[in-house]
């Protein structure tokens, strides 16, 4: 609810002040070189063990919305709240950001971000909790959260990497803009386009 998003959001905000993200991406690198380069293998992870790993990725998923909410609180915007609905069949989260219109636009490219970069905090965690606990699970669920981050940042869909393109490049109507030039593109190729 927008209630309890509100009160958490603002308190994570610090991991959006410059020294907290040059910390931030260092662990996440260095979590990175533990997991693919330390422990690849996941022939390990039992039957019971992929309920856990599940679960875990869903709160890995609700850490990636409240990074979105931290960032609006960050700008000083009001986060509302977080949902599960369904895009293009996948089930999906999203959280309500939709004061960021009203920042500016390198802004709307954190809030756009901002997901990712708490999905990948979380990452830190799960890589020390495997390491700490010789535990495979862990490792499984930070495969996972690699794999929803490229997903994620996928501009095909209306993900994040998505709004963060529209934001970059200053285009509202981005989808609308690429889907004409590919179809200015087809018809030029068969000799159709002026």
């Amino acid at each position: 609810p927008e209630k309890q998003v509100a009160w958490i959001a603002p308190r994570l905000k610090f991991l959006y002040h410059k020294v907290s993200v040059v910390a931030g991406l260092i662990l996440i690198v260095l979590a990175h070189v533990l997991v693919y380069y330390q422990h690849s293998s996941l022939s390990h992870v039992s039957n019971a063990a992929s309920l856990w790993v599940l679960v875990l990725c869903l709160v890995s998923v609700l850490c990636h919305e409240f990074g979105h909410a931290a960032a609006v609180a960050r700008y000083g915007g009001s986060p509302g709240h977080i949902g599960f609905g369904l895009y293009l069949l996948l089930p999906s989260f999203y959280a309500d950001v939709s004061e960021i219109w009203r920042f500016r636009r390198k802004e709307r490219m954190v809030v756009d971000l901002g997901g990712v970069y708490f999905q990948q905090l979380s990452f830190v965690i799960f890589a020390l909790l495997g390491h700490y606990f010789s535990a495979p699970a862990f490792f499984a669920v930070c495969f996972f959260i690699d794999l929803m981050a490229w997903f994620n940042l996928n501009p095909v869909f209306r993900f994040d990497g998505y709004w963060f393109l529209v934001d970059y490049l200053a285009i509202p109507n981005l989808y609308q803009h690429a889907l004409k030039y590919i179809g200015y593109r087809v018809r030029k190729v068969f000799g159709y386009a002026t």
